[in-house]
């Protein structure tokens, strides 16, 4: 079974995406998170309105409100909201749901953390991946007081569903490709007078003009291909009748090449309609849907499901995490050691970083090393540009001299004795 979908597109991440952290620790309060944010208190403004119906007491303020006549206090009577209901009237699956990172993505991180020799923050480097769809998986699994229940899991994609004629449906619909070879058909355009062209509003699809005999069955293969879950009434609501000459030459176009599918078993067999082909496939394959009580599928595959229960449960998911990444942090931190990073704490703030910190053994180092270890033990967190100038006032880093000055740094940085945070600050282990 497939934990990821064959179709997924993985962009690594570029060094860009770590510009946004700057998460150093504070130096200065060294027992302190370095994670500050400044807050700005809106002072509170005296309504004398309210101050006089506050000294008069109670009674009713205006519908869905009442003040008690003792404490002056509301009590808002607020009606339940439509999508209240619904979620009320629909019962979530019996699932726990976890947020893993995409290996492929992950890997990427990890590479740029090991050529950069610099330590980054956990926590930004999972909000880094929980941003982007394509960069977390999603692991399904049953809860244990539900023995009845299972998912289902199409055995080439990996798409997932809590009903298996779901997965025998998007079968159908994405995957003709593994049995059918696709061969365009040319035919005459149509001929005729046709004032407009029916186009769908959501995915632009030409059908066609309501006159021409193919436009019924064009209207039942679009909303066969695009919205098999939505009642055909309503998604004719979103079709509208385009007047337009190019829009209209665009679907004769269109319509003289057809696609047509010939089984790759059968070289010199007969063409089909899609209709056909997916009529096919739906009654001659087997194993389409693997049954588990256990799924690890990607978060952007899982999310155009189509199933409106289970896309509530992961955005819940998501939203969360979004706001905090504990779990995927927890998951990180687990690869991050087993592809040789190490992890290490300042304050509050967990690290990444592919050296191990180490304290230097002083006796014996020569005196421009301890020079560089003197300056950060009265000066944590500095720059390279601060240190240079401690070490040589006036001296240009770029300046044969400045790189003398600043050549043991880089030996203690790659022997761990000194941290280089992403932010550029140094300090000693």
């Amino acid at each position: 079974m497939k934990d990821e979908s064959s179709s997924e597109k993985h962009q690594p991440l570029g060094a860009e995406a770590f510009e946004g952290l700057d998460f150093g620790p504070n130096w200065d309060q060294p027992q302190k998170t370095a994670y500050t944010r400044s807050f700005s208190e809106r002072p509170k403004r005296s309504n004398r309105r309210d101050q006089e119906q506050g000294e008069r007491g109670g009674g009713r303020d205006r519908k869905g409100e009442t003040r008690s006549r003792n404490t002056g206090s509301k009590f808002t009577e607020r009606k339940p909201q439509a999508a209240d209901r619904r979620r009320a009237s629909v019962p979530d699956y019996p699932l726990e749901i976890t947020l893993l990172p995409n290996q492929k993505h992950l890997a990427s991180v990890v590479r740029q953390v090991h050529q950069s020799h610099r330590a980054y923050p956990l926590m930004d480097l999972a909000n880094l991946l929980i941003k982007d769809t394509n960069a977390c998986r999603v692991k399904l699994e049953v809860v244990k007081t539900e023995p009845e229940f299972s998912l289902f899991q199409c055995s080439l994609s990996g798409f997932v569903a809590v009903d298996e004629s779901a997965v025998q449906s998007h079968r159908v619909r994405h995957h003709l490709d593994q049995l059918f070879d696709v061969v365009i058909e040319e035919q005459d355009p149509p001929k005729g007078s046709f004032p407009g062209v029916s186009r769908c509003t959501k995915t632009g699809t030409l059908i066609g003009p309501p006159n021409h005999h193919s436009y019924a069955p064009a209207v039942e293969q679009w909303h066969a291909s695009h919205f098999p879950d939505q009642p055909l009434e309503r998604c004719k609501a979103w079709l509208e009748v385009v007047k337009d000459e190019e829009v209209v030459e665009a679907w004769k176009v269109a319509f003289s090449k057809q696609e047509r599918f010939r089984l790759k078993t059968e070289p010199e067999g007969a063409l089909m309609t899609r209709r056909q082909a997916e009529q096919y496939m739906a009654h001659h394959t087997d194993h389409a849907a693997v049954k588990s009580r256990k799924v690890v599928v990607s978060l952007a595959l899982i999310l155009e499901s189509g199933d409106d229960v289970l896309a509530s449960m992961i955005n819940r998911a998501l939203v969360k995490e979004r706001r905090f990444p504990l779990n995927l942090s927890h998951a990180m931190r687990a690869a991050f050691r087993h592809m040789k990073l190490h992890l290490f704490k300042v304050g509050k703030i967990n690290y990444v970083t592919a050296i191990k910190p180490n304290k230097l053994d002083e006796s014996g180092v020569s005196e421009e090393v301890l020079q560089v270890l003197g300056v950060l033990k009265n000066k944590p967190g500095c720059s390279r540009e601060e240190l240079l100038h401690a070490l040589r006032s006036g001296v240009e880093s770029d300046s044969e001299e400045g790189r003398m000055a600043l050549k043991p740094l880089g030996w203690l940085i790659e022997r761990g004795h000194i941290v280089e945070y992403f932010n550029g600050k140094l300090a000693l282990p």
